[in-house]
């Protein structure tokens, strides 16, 4: 199955198991890396040939996970301002676009541009 998790991603592959699930619907996927976050279904019965599977859908999204995707803003906008703050404490050259919460908190992911490689390990430690 092809989701996408993200305006700014490329689409992904994911195992189902879950029957009756349809192009366009929203779908709640374990992700490899950790965390479950809300993915769009594009395509249900193929996946991106040479592409890794990335993750499995759990099931197809609640009125519950669509609100707490709502309830992760708030936290997500401070998370945004505390590590743009970071970034200039410590002069990095890159510029943050995205900040996105685990629907079950468990994963964070910050996307960002840079012009070249930057060591933002200490963002990560703070």
């Amino acid at each position: 199955m092809i989701v996408k998790f993200f305006e700014w991603d490329q689409p992904k592959n994911v195992n189902s198991e879950i029957k009756d699930i349809k192009n366009g619907d929203l779908v709640a996927v374990g992700h490899n890396w950790g965390g479950v976050y809300i993915a769009k279904v594009l395509i249900t019965d193929q996946d991106i040939e040479k592409e890794e599977i990335i993750g499995s859908v759990l099931r197809v999204a609640t009125d519950k996970d669509l609100a707490k995707i709502c309830k992760n803003k708030v936290v997500e906008r401070k998370i945004l301002t505390e590590i743009k703050k970071k970034i200039r404490v410590f002069d990095l050259e890159m510029k943050i676009f995205e900040v996105r919460l685990s629907i079950d908190e468990k994963c964070l992911i910050v996307a960002f541009i840079a012009e070249g490689r930057v060591d933002f390990r200490n963002i990560v430690r703070d």
